[in-house]
């Protein structure tokens, strides 16, 4: 031992025979390998820490994937809402319009300006509330307000 430590040896035996085959000794090689030994286990350490690392980068790198697929897919909903509100915004204008416009037509463009007018209600709610979502509060929205 060195200094109250162990020593490793890595020992090799091999039987001596005689013209017989008969064993008459034994040939035995040995040497140190604990300076071997204990860079191994360093190395295994070292191997263990980066799976270990490997894996919690692995599983944040999943959550920030699910999290800007979850996004995509909120901004897609949002991208087709638009879409439909500018499509009632121009049925509630060309609604208005043609009201505004044509006292011939005046009883189908009422029609029509009633038509258009409840969707867009409906969307217009729907988008107050995905940009200002209920906070919790009996349903009432906290807004900015800009002067």
């Amino acid at each position: 031992m060195r200094e109250g430590k162990s020593i490793v040896f890595h020992k090799v035996k091999k039987p001596i025979k005689d013209r017989k085959g008969e064993a008459m000794g034994i040939l035995g090689v040995s040497w140190e390998v604990t300076d071997q030994k204990r860079k191994e286990e360093e190395l295994k350490k070292i191997c263990e820490h980066l799976e270990e690392t490997l894996s919690e980068r692995e599983a944040e790198l999943q959550w920030a994937n699910r999290l800007l697929q979850q996004e995509m897919a909120e901004r897609l909903m949002a991208e087709e809402r638009l879409k439909g509100a500018e499509g009632l915004r121009r049925i509630f204008e060309e609604a208005v319009l043609h009201f505004l416009t044509d006292n011939t037509h005046r009883k189908q463009a009422q029609e029509e300006l009633c038509t258009s007018i409840e969707p867009f209600r409906r969307l217009m709610d729907a988008l107050e509330e995905y940009l200002f979502p209920s906070n919790g509060n009996g349903g009432e929205h906290e807004r900015l307000e800009l002067s």
